[in-house]
């Protein structure tokens, strides 16, 4: 079976949340990790948002001025060395779905290594 490292990192950070803060809400996209069947990816698409690429995983907890926290998970960081991100039509969509986000004061950002995503996860939370 194919590795799939942005999934074991999304895993290990449910299952921080659910042992840290078993109190707090939150939602785990995982389409991204299923192969759906025609009909499943019409029907999907038919309860989605056009053209928002909805980050991986959200937090429904309104703190520090925020109205919740959305965390886009990647196996790597999606920025070059010069901090820019990456040339990808999908990590562009992504960027742009977290800015939106930003705008409407939501607190959304990419996390590629478990411990920065637990502290900022700790940062937001307490």
């Amino acid at each position: 079976m194919k590795a799939q490292p942005e999934f074991q990192l999304q895993c290990a950070i449910a299952e921080y949340l659910r042992t840290a803060y078993p109190k707090v809400k939150f939602l785990s996209d995982v389409r991204a990790a299923l192969k759906l069947t025609i009909p499943q990816q019409v029907r999907s698409k038919k309860v989605q948002a056009d053209n928002f690429a909805c980050p991986d995983m959200v937090i429904f907890a309104a703190r520090k001025g925020y109205h919740g926290m959305f965390l886009e998970l990647k196996a790597q960081t999606p920025f070059k060395k010069d901090g820019a991100l990456k040339t990808d039509p999908h990590l562009a969509r992504q960027d742009e779905a977290i800015f939106g986000l930003m705008e409407e004061d939501y607190y959304a950002h990419f996390y590629w290594d478990f411990d920065m995503a637990k502290g900022m996860i700790d940062w937001y939370l307490k």
